[in-house]
């Protein structure tokens, strides 16, 4: 099979934690690629004691933060009493599942870069216990010159150890400063829609597609590619919005009391 021409998008600039942020999903052509319902590109931007990543207390319910980071040092804090630096090469995957409140603060590195997506809990898991879990090693492999780091789901043959809840796939894709190449990747045979940022780019493009059987990535060196999947869902589209995702518009009333309480906030300090 032949793979399909995408929809090349722009992303939309934000500012989070005092930093350019470009984001890629949602936006109105693209609300969602199968689970994943955010997709934010952080930097890549120079950091200084004025001007670093300082991301307040804020709550979640009903889905997962997944961030890789790229380049920089960035400490995770949370309302169990998580307390983790994440490094390039890393992941962190914070399940909100009832509620859950964070902070992320940058440790002074002169240069932060990352990528951070949200994934959607399916319906039966959105209650479920909030955890956080660190992995400091993701599975990688090499074709035809392309590094592969595979961040969740399957591809190529090797399973990512991130615990998600719906059948979806992230891979960081990278080429190195001597080397061009297209590539050609399989991809699992089922009904999937994906999604491709460009995080070396200056600023950052969208590619959103019905994924065929396989993926074909024409890159200059230096390239480097976020590329998720995930499945096709026939159910209707829903709203995901800051911090609140509407699939569950019951928990609403009972999330806000709590965090105007400060029943969560209390426990996640800075």
């Amino acid at each position: 099979m032949q793979p399909t021409t995408p929809e090349r998008l722009s992303t939309r600039l934000a500012d989070v934690g005092g930093l350019p942020v470009h984001r890629a999903v949602p936006q109105r052509a693209l609300r969602k690629v199968g689970a994943w319902c955010f997709l934010d590109h952080l930097g890549p931007a120079a950091q200084s004691t004025e001007h670093s990543l300082q991301v307040g207390p804020h709550p979640h319910i009903g889905l997962q933060t997944f961030t890789w980071m790229i380049e920089g040092e960035v400490l995770h804090r949370d309302s169990l009493g998580s307390e983790q630096v994440i490094r390039p090469g890393q992941v962190n995957l914070m399940t909100a599942g009832r509620g859950i409140a964070h902070s992320e603060e940058s440790l002074g590195s002169p240069r932060i870069h990352a990528a951070q997506l949200w994934i959607a809990l399916p319906g039966d898991q959105r209650d479920m216990p909030p955890r956080f879990q660190h992995y400091p090693d993701v599975p990688r492999c090499t074709q035809d010159g392309l590094e592969i780091c595979v961040l969740a789901g399957e591809a190529l043959g090797i399973v990512s150890p991130v615990q998600v809840h719906s059948p979806l796939v992230a891979l960081d894709l990278a080429l190195p400063a001597d080397a061009g190449v297209t590539v050609t990747t399989a991809l699992p045979p089922r009904p999937m829609n994906s999604s491709s940022c460009r995080p070396a780019a200056a600023s950052s493009r969208c590619a959103a597609r019905p994924a065929p059987a396989c993926c074909c990535w024409a890159a200059r060196p230096c390239t480097k590619t976020c590329c998720c999947g995930g499945i096709l869902s026939a159910a209707p589209r829903k709203k995901w919005s800051r911090p609140w995702p509407t699939g569950r518009p019951d928990r609403l009333p009972t999330a806000r009391r709590d965090v105007l309480a400060g029943a969560w906030l209390r426990r996640c300090p800075l």
